[in-house]
């Protein structure tokens, strides 16, 4: 029997390892996302000052004629809306004026699959720009602001968002919000005011819903997001009070935020909440709502203010949880 010599095998040892070490190697540019759970949290927002979000009060046939006192005339009219900053007990600076909490983790979750949490209005702080009313048919006309805040007279109900994780660094969101709201309508001549809660009755609960916007994990190459520390305590009512329970704190989801990479939303695209249902006498639009840390009011998260080229869209990788938290 002819006999292979050894320097022979060991040749081809040699080789099928070196074969095998390239194959691995090859393996390895494109490893396999490790499923992650989104972690319960709060989500901070943003609402820009770009006259996307309003009230419209031609629904319904409008606020009804005395609703701003004798002699006012049937109000019509669209009411522009901006987000002012909420007051916290620890006096961060932020430009957050919205901020839901997600109630539940979404336990561990590979590329291409879908979870359902609750969700819950927390805090909200919208202004108004004046707008005019005209009393007696006419004869004259004064001028209001509005106010929005959460009721605080019940609680509010709990919602839902749908979470899709679509790339390895995020994903998509759908979400069902509902609150009852506090309106404060103010005279500006005299200061005078008054308001509308609608925890009490006075107005329907109101629905708000997004879908098909991206979300991202932190830590996948972006800064300038608002955060909130567990424990925070945030104005609920609209009234520069900070009177929240203490917040959960901002999880490991940036929600606003494109998940990039094919189906993961545009990172710098606003999130738009249009509502369902509308109130008594309104039909609100809350509209652009973007992650927190819009400095320059462009309607954008900070980094996607870019002068000359495009922001960059990152696709570094995630860590994968050692454990997973159900």
């Amino acid at each position: 029997m002819r006999r292979t010599p050894l320097a022979v095998l060991l040749t081809l040892a040699a080789v099928l390892l070196l074969a095998s070490s390239a194959f691995g190697a090859a393996l390895q540019i494109a490893p396999r996302p490790i499923a992650k759970n989104v972690k319960a949290g709060n989500d901070l927002w943003t609402t820009p000052d770009d006259y996307s979000t309003y009230l419209d009060f031609s629904y319904n046939g409008g606020l009804p004629a005395g609703y701003f006192g004798p002699g006012s005339d049937p109000f019509t009219g669209i009411v522009y809306l901006y987000g002012v900053p909420l007051a916290n007990d620890q006096g961060i600076p932020w430009n957050t004026d919205t901020v839901i909490e997600r109630t539940q983790n979404t336990g561990p979750m590979a590329v291409g699959t879908c979870r359902t949490v609750g969700t819950r209005f927390i805090a909200l702080h919208l202004q108004s720009h004046p707008f005019t009313v005209s009393f007696f048919g006419g004869a004259y006309t004064q001028t209001y602001t509005l106010t929005g805040g959460l009721s605080p007279s019940v609680p509010q109900s709990t919602g839902s968002m749908t979470i899709c994780r679509t790339t390895q660094n995020g994903g998509t969101f759908t979400a069902t919000l509902l609150a009852f709201f506090l309106n404060r309508y103010t005279e500006t001549s005299t200061g005078t005011s008054f308001e509308v809660d609608c925890g009490t009755g006075a107005c329907p609960e109101a629905t708000l819903t997004s879908a098909g916007y991206g979300w991202r994990f932190t830590g996948t190459g972006h800064s300038g997001q608002d955060t909130a520390p567990a424990g925070l305590v945030v104005d609920v009512n609209a009234n520069g009070i900070p009177n929240s329970a203490p917040l959960a704190g901002s999880s490991n989801m940036l929600a606003g935020v494109g998940g990039g990479g094919g189906g993961g939303g545009d990172e710098c695209e606003k999130v738009e909440h249009v509502d369902g249902g509308g109130q008594d006498h309104s039909r609100p639009s809350h509209k652009s709502y973007i992650a927190g840390g819009d400095t320059d009011g462009s309607g954008k998260p900070d980094h996607c203010d870019c002068e000359e080229e495009p922001c960059e869209e990152d696709e570094e990788p995630i860590e994968g949880d050692a454990q997973q938290i159900g």
